[in-house]
């Protein structure tokens, strides 16, 4: 009989402790979920039954938003964000273009902003990091955005939503230090600055050229990581977890002691990898390049490097 009860005991303790490192390990893998600036769908969900007040902005086309968004989402696409002035386009709008955008979202200065895509945040980082930059703090992007939602089972509905005007007015200090120009950019070249280009590869090679580039290739020096490697690509959507994010930033030597410059071809994507670095991995000398590849093509006084990679890691983004 006591052998009985000794097996017994083994099994209960084998369990626990079975458990205890589930637990574990999940904590681990949630730290970085803390950030004030990201929020799960279950938490999207408890919101809303709650009642409690947010304005939730789909970043996507019209004709997307339209087929189906998470209900009570408004929408807005990038030309709102952007200065039409300048030739390659792209560029950052004025603080008073990007105040009557937000107006007419209904945004307001008291309750906090969602940002959701269905490309992996993508799309929303930009409207945070453009928020962000401009003073506006109390934003969060929804993790997995459309994709995540409606694979949890939340419900979405379609067609146009009736928004009311508001006086949504920015901060008057904005987050420069996210914030890097052109000039600043090609003054780094000499300097002990780590340029990060998270294009896919054959932007970096000058394999393609898009079209809204004047020439292929990369600025001088930079190494490659493809932004989407942040996520699960072909899955939920989702951030990896932070074991899995440093792993991929630290295997190609961006660690947190460096001062990391980050573009892409209109400082879309790497206004992704600047959430990921400063808002998930804690990284404190992080700066998105706003006119990245359009602009720095652009002028053809500016140096370029392309062919053959300087580095980058498995294509694969799994």
């Amino acid at each position: 009989m006591s052998w009985k009860i000794n097996i017994l005991l083994i099994g209960v303790f084998l369990l626990l402790f079975q458990g205890c490192g589930q637990k574990e390990k999940q904590a681990e893998q949630e730290q970085y979920f803390s950030t004030k600036h990201l929020i799960e769908t279950h938490e999207l969900a408890d919101w809303m039954a709650k009642g409690q007040s947010f304005t939730l902005i789909d970043f996507r086309k019209e004709a997307q938003y339209l087929q189906a968004h998470i209900p009570g989402a408004v929408q807005v696409w990038r030309p709102a964000l952007e200065d039409s002035s300048f030739v390659y386009g792209g560029m950052m709008a004025s603080r008073k273009q990007l105040e009557e955008t937000l107006c007419s979202l209904g945004a307001r200065n008291d309750v906090p902003i969602i940002i959701y895509d269905d490309n992996g945040a993508c799309e929303a980082a930009r409207l945070w990091w453009v928020l962000l930059v401009n003073g506006e703090s109390n934003t969060k992007i929804l993790n997995g955005g459309l994709t995540a939602w409606k694979a949890d089972g939340h419900a979405t509905e379609n067609g146009h939503k009736e928004v009311a005007f508001s006086n949504y007015r920015l901060p008057e200090t904005g987050n420069k230090p996210l914030y890097i120009a052109k000039d600043e950019v090609k003054e780094a070249l000499n300097r002990n600055v780590v340029l990060l280009d998270v294009r896919s590869e054959d932007e970096y090679t000058g394999i393609i050229q898009r079209k809204s580039s004047s020439r292929p290739g990369r600025i001088p020096g930079a190494v490659l990581l493809d932004w989407a490697h942040a996520i699960d690509y072909h899955g939920t959507k989702r951030f990896w977890d932070i074991n899995t994010l440093r792993q991929k930033y630290e295997g190609i030597g961006i660690t947190p002691d460096l001062d990391v410059i980050v573009y892409c071809q209109s400082g879309v994507r790497s206004s992704h990898t600047t959430f990921v670095l400063t808002q998930l991995l804690g990284y404190t000398k992080v700066r998105n390049y706003d006119g990245s590849w359009r602009e720095w093509s652009f002028h053809t006084e500016l140096p370029i490097e392309t062919g053959q990679l300087t580095k980058v890691v498995n294509k694969n983004y799994k």
